[in-house]
């Protein structure tokens, strides 16, 4: 409150400060003290830099992870990790790590709604932005590795699915649940 009387309501620290605030409250899954943080950093960013300055991406992600966790509609949730995207595809190109994290992100929420074709193609993409960096870190890949079986499995295709299943056992690594649990940014 003291920077809001010194700058004014709206500065573009005060997103900042929000946004920090609103994402470590996530983490710790207080999402009913993040989620109101979070709406007002996204409505003093949008008014400071526009809304589809590349800035803006980060805190849409947040703000779709907590409605995610929050319940809030997933067209809601879709429809900011969508905005995210392209924003994000349009200043860092359409096979940046970034964009991986977010098609995974969009295909997870899509095979949590049964739309399995999709769920495959954001996977599927995800995969292949993934598999195109030597250095990429198991973290990133291996979920989705265990997202593509789940899909599988929703399919009825259990041969696929156990198949991918082994393929993320065998990375050997501990991940969030659903891609909606990483640790705050920075």
């Amino acid at each position: 409150d003291l920077l809001g009387k010194k700058f004014g309501p709206d500065h573009p620290q005060i997103a900042e400060i929000l946004h920090a605030r609103a994402d470590l409250y996530r983490y710790l899954k207080k999402y009913d003290i993040a989620k109101p943080l979070q709406e007002r950093a996204v409505a003093i960013k949008e008014k400071v830099v526009g809304k589809d300055d590349p800035t803006i991406a980060d805190y849409l992600i947040t703000l779709a992870s907590i409605y995610y966790k929050t319940g809030e509609d997933s067209a809601k949730v879709e429809k900011l990790l969508k905005r995210a995207l392209a924003i994000v595809e349009k200043d860092e190109g359409p096979d940046s790590i970034l964009v991986g994290r977010i098609v995974t992100k969009l295909g997870y929420l899509c095979l949590e709604m049964k739309r399995y074709d999709e769920a495959e193609k954001f996977m599927g993409r995800a995969l292949k932005i993934y598999e195109s960096y030597p250095e990429v870190d198991p973290e990133e890949i291996s979920p989705v590795y265990k997202y593509y079986g789940e899909i599988f499995r929703g399919e009825g295709k259990l041969e696929e699915a156990e198949a991918w299943e082994r393929k993320s056992k065998a990375a050997g690594v501990a991940f969030p649940e659903e891609p909606f649990d990483e640790p705050p940014a920075g």
